[in-house]
């Protein structure tokens, strides 16, 4: 499978700005990238460093008080589709060192305040098909509202008012999932109708499901940018700035 992508990002500075860009699509053993650019105005000083665990690209840039960028990309897809009832779940004594970390809680997914209700609700269930149910779960009980959800807001908030945006749908999942001792991440992807977005999963990578309650994105028709034990934001700035206008990626 291709997906063609096309973003655009404008951002306004008050003052000189250093940015941390992460929106390029990554380069794995299953997805490739090709007839990449990524254009910058002129202004613009930008330094690339390996992302998350190495995996994608981050870019430094010094910039202000106006940033402008474009990129584009083909990203070739070669991913197998996932049959969540089939996974079975690790047992804790056979979870890898390097994936412990994504059992713990974070800073949006305080998964130890989950114990209780994740034991009650999922009573019965493991593996692939408890992470169906709880994906369930979501859908069927929260409800999609922009006005919910702040940068700060973490699981726990949208688990209280059931409400949030793709990234609060992830947060939720996420916490559930290592609640009941599925090591679990966040991963940003581009995918065809939709921005670049939520995804939630599994501790062997593959890709179980998207956070927005009525536009479920098949993992292996997406393009992952960047994958982590918390969020990763396409941008990151440190120093005055306001966002001007962003131009939602085209995916073909």
């Amino acid at each position: 499978m291709q997906i063609s992508v096309r973003s655009h990002l404008v951002y306004n500075t008050t003052q000189p700005c250093n940015l941390l860009l992460q929106i390029e699509a990554l380069s794995d053993d299953v997805q490739s990238c090709r007839q990449t650019r990524l254009m910058f105005d002129r202004d613009a000083v930008h330094k690339e460093i390996a992302a998350e665990e190495g995996l994608g690209t981050r870019r430094w840039i010094s910039t202000g008080p106006l940033f402008e960028c474009t990129y584009e990309t083909v990203a070739v897809i070669s991913r197998a589709p996932v049959t969540l009832e089939g996974l079975v779940q690790t047992p804790w004594m056979d979870i890898p060192a390097e994936v412990v970390k994504y059992l713990m809680p974070s800073r949006y997914c305080h998964s130890d305040l989950f114990l209780d209700f994740v034991s009650s609700e999922f009573a019965g269930l493991q593996g692939g098909a408890m992470i169906r149910a709880m994906r369930d779960w979501i859908s069927n009980n929260f409800t999609y509202d922009s006005g919910a959800s702040f940068p700060a807001t973490t699981a726990s908030d949208s688990f209280a008012s059931q409400s949030g945006v793709c990234r609060d749908y992830a947060h939720v999942l996420i916490a559930f999932a290592r609640a009941a001792g599925i090591p679990a991440r966040f991963a940003s992807v581009y995918g065809p109708d939709v921005d670049p977005d939520c995804l939630w999963r599994d501790r062997t990578g593959r890709a179980v499901g998207r956070g927005a309650p009525r536009q479920q994105l098949r993992g292996q028709a997406c393009a992952p940018a960047c994958k982590a034990r918390n969020p990763a934001l396409c941008i990151g700035a440190f120093g005055p700035r306001y966002l001007r206008r962003i131009a939602h990626p085209f995916l073909l």
